[in-house]
């Protein structure tokens, strides 16, 4: 009997030690569960993190979808476009003048922004034009990987990121952004520097500048159908008026930086713009490598070669034909001592038929066609347009407007840049005298200022110069 009792004693010991072995087990399997579970969960979210982190980077020059499941807030949508959780705006919605004189302006914009906090976004360009109403990408024109380069400090994006911007604002119903028109122009140069209040129709305005896509916007001071213009008029100093034109910049910084709105609408139509006392200047804009690359190539091919540029439209008609005598006679002597034979000549008369090479070249007289025709009766030139059949063709699928074709043709904004590109590098370089053409031109200045640079670079050599050597700065004939 003791025995049997022993033995059933035994069975169940070893029955409650497997009980306790499987029980062991099992909780060690749970635990090995929830560790592989919770491993599981945390590499996923570092790489949800890393791939957030790669989002949340500044996009570069082309146009971001609308991805409201990536970007449910504001906060990160902010971050997407300028790399902040908040983000002010500046866009220069028009810029005055020409591309010559508009690239400068550009620069100016480049200071406000840097100064006021704001990311600057890079405006549309077209047939030499830069605003809202343009139909190609800023990058089209210039480098803005250069203009990243030369102001760390600032952000800039597109047109077409800053309309991105505002629909993904719209996608998740964000708080509607702000925004203020500010009108900045000259007045007198003994006038006085004031912010006035100008009354205009919202909906003509929209209309007038293709502000229309930008729907996700509240305007400020609006009252019915009309809003309220921030203006400022400051005076329009001269180069040696520094004092005056350092006063002048700070008034114009100081009263931008009174505006708390999440978006400036930029009308600018300011013609000089100084402050030395900025920290960082912006250097000039350059062009896109596209541009340039093309241009190399015509240069390669007419090295050597004069460069001729004669702007028209602000020369005295009656003193044209007079003007093309005089510069036959001085091309035919810099051959013969130069030992050149190639001719480029860059115009705004349509010398090769069609349209003129300038927005605001609308008379042409008989005293254009004759001087013109001069010119090419006793000088073999080339044009851009001449040697341009011969080159490959020109398109580019990257720039495209919305809702518009590819760049399949030039533009007078191109043309422009190209012929200043092919005129830099150019063995000789001469344009008009006074009388044939306006002298102090900015497009002639930024011509030699280029070639300077250029010549500094030159190696020199007590040898023949090579074929691309520049032989001067400049010259008149």
């Amino acid at each position: 009997m003791a025995q049997a009792v022993s033995s059933n004693l035994a069975a169940s010991n070893v029955s409650d030690h497997i009980i306790w072995r499987k029980w062991i087990l099992r909780c060690f399997a749970v635990t090995l569960c929830i560790l592989f579970w919770n491993i599981t969960v945390y590499n996923s979210n570092e790489e949800t993190t890393d791939d957030f982190d790669k989002k949340v980077q500044i996009i570069d020059t082309q146009p971001a979808s609308v991805d409201i499941d990536n970007y449910m807030t504001e906060e990160q949508i902010n971050l997407k476009y300028c790399g902040s959780p908040v983000c002010q705006f500046m866009l220069p919605i028009y810029v005055a003048e020409q591309e010559s004189r508009a690239r400068l302006h550009v620069r100016s914009l480049t200071i406000l922004a840097q100064e006021t906090g704001r990311v600057l976004v890079l405006p549309n360009v077209e047939n030499a034009l830069i605003g809202t109403c343009q139909t190609y990408s800023f990058d089209y024109y210039y480098s803005i990987e250069a203009m990243r380069q030369s102001s760390p400090n600032i952000t800039f994006i597109t047109q077409s990121q800053f309309l991105s911007w505002n629909q993904e604002m719209k996608a998740i119903k964000a708080r509607i952004p702000t925004v203020e028109v500010v009108k900045l122009n000259n007045t007198h140069r003994n006038g006085q520097d004031r912010i006035v209040s100008e009354q205009i129709n919202l909906e003509a305005y929209k209309q007038y500048n293709c502000l229309e896509p930008f729907d996700y916007l509240s305007y400020k001071d609006i009252q019915e159908t009309d809003i309220t213009v921030f203006s400022l008029i400051a005076r329009k100093p001269t180069e040696e008026q520094v004092v005056t034109a350092v006063a002048v910049a700070q008034f114009v910084i100081n009263s931008l930086r009174l505006i708390q709105s999440d978006v400036i609408f930029m009308h600018y139509n300011f013609y000089r713009f100084t402050c030395l006392q900025v920290q960082h200047l912006p250097a000039p804009l350059q062009y896109a490598d596209h541009l340039i690359e093309r241009a190399k190539t015509v240069s390669t091919f007419l090295h050597p070669y004069i460069g001729i540029h004669w702007r028209m439209e602000t020369a005295n008609p009656e003193k044209l034909v007079n003007c093309s005598i005089q510069l036959i006679e001085y091309i035919q002597r810099i051959k013969e001592e130069k030992g050149i034979r190639n001719i480029y000549f860059a115009t705004d008369y349509p010398i090769d038929g069609g349209d003129t090479h300038s927005g605001t070249f609308l008379e042409l007289t008989k005293d254009h066609h004759r001087a013109a025709k001069m010119l090419a009766n006793n000088l073999d030139f080339y044009t851009w347009q001449r040697l341009n059949a011969s080159l490959f063709p020109f398109k580019n699928d990257k720039f495209v407007a919305i809702g518009k074709k590819p760049v399949n043709k030039e533009g007078l904004g191109v043309l422009a840049i190209w012929d200043k590109l092919v005129l830099m590098h150019a063995n000789w370089f001469v344009s008009g005298p006074p009388g044939c053409c306006r002298i102090t031109s900015s497009y002639t200045a930024q011509v030699v200022k280029a070639r300077g640079v250029f010549v500094e670079d030159q190696e020199i050599s007590s040898g023949e110069p090579p074929k691309d050597a520049l032989l001067n700065l400049w010259d008149t004939w």
